[in-house]
């Protein structure tokens, strides 16, 4: 109960809005219970929301990061980003009603085998988002990376979420594209030359926009299969469907494809 209490949306509704027959808690221990829970949800909330992140505060002293280390930062985000129990546990045919006791194990291990799979799909974006940030540079970087990609990294795991979730929380990714009037221009400029006329943003217009814009930066081999390459990474990260890229991640990807290490000059317009 502590665990669904602490992933759903609202845990002063979720816990007194179950019966006692579900929960066979007293009074005291149902209050003692929210406590806990509004403590550890005031510190996933301060995580979410707040200026700076785990990421911000790994770089005292520090050069460069490994794969383990931002995996390990990457998944300290999992509590905010997992779908509630509810709704892991929806279905659409059915709806959603609070366990009753007889059937609580059967429940509970359909919740925990969702959580582990959704975990699982969470921990292989993850090495998805570690990929692209090492080809970010030519030669690619697979060991180590230093803060300029890792700071790019670092918005992406804000700004992911489960489509179950439902959670349309701004992240600091929409927040620089909001804050940054000369980064919005320039994204709304690159979904205008796009010219896409599907909902879905297909991945070679991905690429030939932007090949195309940023072609002058490349003087040839083999910096123009790195960049290839790097595109493609960003496309494998955030566009995992046939559907391809919306509005929200192409602005991302917008972004990403001008942070590519060139080997000519070019101006820091993303650079927060």
């Amino acid at each position: 109960l502590f665990a669904m209490s602490l992933s759903a949306a609202n845990p002063f509704q979720y816990v007194f809005s179950h019966p006692p027959s579900m929960c066979r808690v007293s009074a005291g221990a149902a209050w003692r219970l929210l406590f806990a829970t509004v403590c550890a949800r005031c510190v996933v909330e301060g995580a979410r929301t707040g200026q700076s992140s785990p990421f911000d505060d790994f770089w005292d002293g520090r050069q460069v990061m490994t794969q383990s280390q931002f995996h390990a930062l990457g998944d300290s985000f999992w509590p905010m980003k997992r779908p509630s129990a509810k709704q892991l546990l929806h279905e659409p045919d059915k709806g959603y009603a609070p366990p009753i006791l007889s059937g609580w194990k059967s429940i509970q291990e359909s919740y925990m085998k969702k959580e582990n799979e959704m975990h699982q799909q969470y921990a292989d974006w993850l090495v998805k988002v570690w990929d692209a940030a090492g080809k970010m540079s030519f030669p690619a970087k697979v060991d180590a990376l230093g803060r300029h990609p890792i700071e790019y990294a670092a918005l992406l795991v804000d700004a992911f979420t489960f489509p179950e979730s439902g959670v349309e929380m701004q992240s600091r990714f929409e927040i620089l594209i909001e804050t940054k009037s000369h980064v919005k221009t320039a994204v709304e400029q690159d979904w205008t030359d796009g010219r896409f006329t599907h909902p879905g943003v297909k991945k070679q217009d991905f690429m030939d926009l932007f090949l195309n814009k940023y072609k002058k930066q490349i003087p040839g081999e083999p910096w123009g299969k790195a960049y290839v390459d790097y595109l493609s990474a960003l496309w494998t990260m955030l566009a995992p469907t046939s559907f391809g890229l919306d509005k929200r991640t192409f602005s991302q990807a917008a972004i990403l494809a001008g942070e590519f290490h060139f080997p000519r000059p070019l101006d820091a317009l993303n650079d927060f």
